[in-house]
């Protein structure tokens, strides 16, 4: 099935779907991430943000 928006033609919106479904995971992630570091004040919680900000950087470059 082929979708056309904006004149770009799109393969497989199912990629779309999932790929706005990843970048709401990862947001919500770095919230209870960002909320454990608060709290407990770990650096292991702050690694964990700083990865799912990187990967979601990464997400929007492509």
């Amino acid at each position: 099935m082929k979708l056309i928006v904006l004149n770009y033609t799109i393969d497989h919106p199912v990629d779309i779907v999932l790929g706005i479904a990843n970048i709401c995971l990862i947001i919500g992630l770095m919230s209870i991430y960002w909320k454990s570091y608060k709290h407990y004040r770990t650096r292991f919680s702050l690694g964990l943000v700083l990865f799912a900000a990187f990967y979601l950087s990464t997400i929007y470059s492509m």
